[in-house]
Parts: C-alpha cells; sequence; structure tokens
C-alpha cells in the first residue's frame, strides 16, 4: 500500500512540475499560465505537499523580480501584501524612489515565485480594471443624480484598493481555513515553508529592507465599502486559488 501511496504522490509531483513550467517563456498565453499556476497550487493544498517537496533538486529559496521602475503603481503594496500573508513569498525592496528608482523582488522557493508571479499579474489587472469600472459608473450615477452616489474622486482610489484588499484576504482565509479543515497537514506544511524562507531571507538580506506597507491615508468609507464589495467580483477560486 505504502509504494501505491508513493505512486500515486509521484504522479502528483510531476503534475504539478508540468503546471509550473507553463509559462510564456515557455510558449504559453497569459491566460493558460494563470490558470496552469491556480490548478498547481490548488493540487498543492488538496495534497498537503509542501514546495520544497516540488523542487526537482531541493532547491533553495531564490529571488524573482516583480516590479521595477521609478515608482510603484498605487495597487502594488496592497497586492504585496496578499503575496506576503497568502502565498509563501516574502516580498523585499531594492532601492527606493529616487533617480535610480526601486526595484520589487518576491522571494521563496521557485515554485512559490511562480504562483507569486502569476497572482501579481492577474491581481494588478484587477485592481485597476474594477477602480476603472467604478469610477465610472459613479460618474453615471452622478450625471442622472442618483441619491446614493460613492465618492470617488481625490483621495479615494487608495480607501477603494483597501476595501479591496481587505475583502480578497478574507475569501483567502477562508479558503485556506477550508483546505487545512480538510487537510490539516497543510498547516504544518506551511509553517515548515514560512520557517525555510525566514531563514533564507535572513542569510540572503542581513539589512533587510521589506516593502513598505499601505500608508494610512485618510478614509473615504464609501470607496473602501465600495472596494470591500467588488471583491467579490475576483474569481479568486478560478484565478489565484
Amino acid at each position: 500500500m505504502n509504494d501505491t501511496m508513493s505512486d500515486d504522490k509521484a504522479k502528483i509531483l510531476e503534475r504539478i512540475r508540468k503546471l509550473l513550467r507553463m509559462t510564456t517563456d515557455n510558449g504559453a498565453t497569459a491566460a493558460e499560465m494563470e490558470s496552469a499556476i491556480a490548478l498547481a497550487h490548488r493540487l498543492m493544498l488538496k495534497y498537503a505537499i509542501a514546495p520544497g517537496e516540488v523542487e526537482e533538486n531541493g532547491a533553495s529559496s531564490r529571488e524573482a523580480m516583480l516590479k521595477s521602475g521609478k515608482r510603484l503603481a498605487c495597487h502594488d503594496v496592497y497586492v504585496f501584501t496578499i503575496l506576503q500573508t497568502f502565498f509563501a513569498v516574502k516580498i523585499v525592496t531594492k532601492g527606493w524612489r529616487g533617480r535610480q528608482g526601486v526595484q520589487i523582488v518576491a522571494f521563496g522557493r521557485p515554485c512559490d515565485l511562480e504562483i507569486a508571479r502569476g497572482v501579481y499579474v492577474f491581481l494588478a489587472r484587477q485592481y485597476q480594471s474594477l477602480w476603472r469600472v467604478a469610477v465610472e459608473q459613479s460618474r453615471i450615477d452622478t450625471l442622472f443624480g442618483k441619491r446614493k452616489v460613492v465618492d470617488l474622486g481625490a483621495g479615494a482610489q487608495r480607501s477603494y484598493y483597501a476595501g479591496l484588499t481587505e475583502g480578497i484576504c478574507r475569501k483567502l482565509a477562508a479558503q485556506q481555513h477550508e483546505a487545512i479543515q480538510e487537510e490539516p497537514e497543510i498547516s504544518r506544511a506551511l509553517v515548515r515553508t514560512k520557517s525555510a524562507i525566514d531563514r533564507d531571507l535572513k542569510a540572503a538580506y542581513p539589512q533587510l529592507e521589506m516593502s513598505a506597507p499601505p500608508r494610512d491615508y485618510p478614509k473615504h468609507p464609501g470607496a473602501m465599502m465600495r472596494g470591500l464589495c467588488d471583491a467579490e467580483k475576483v474569481s479568486i477560486r478560478k484565478a489565484i486559488a
């Protein structure tokens, strides 16, 4: 029976590895890469497979570029918070605002880096798209004189993104809790992965500068609530869970 279980796990591991090799660099479309990453992540949770088991050569933590430029987009720090909380990576800032700009890298096990990069691309698009739709709806509501119009004027974007982030985090936390209830070993695997990444990160970056968390901007309750509601439109289970 043990041999059968080992054979089954080997097949699952190979399937996950093949999925993670489906990147745009290897000829896959962005949509195909996102779907492959989503399925790989689902399989790892379902079968309580730690990232270290997926690495064919026992690879230690590495880093992958997420963003570089003279400034971060408004949504970036919120997406980075989601990645660090739910996707087994640490976000590291190299340099900061100035002439040389900033580089943001994700640090973690190779298979988690592939997932994190796919999630970053997916969520960055979702944040920008949902914000544009919300602004347009607010404009239309104002034009037609509706009584309850959400103010999405100056300063409201960050509050909207804060609400959107809160809603997405709630959905991911619920999914993670459900997965752990079905398979308790997942919780232990997550702890082992976090400990290994923290150890590798400390060795690689003794003078660590983590990415800045969202700053405390003036709150726009209406915009935050609109973002919280719009989080329901993000197809997390389909795209990143």
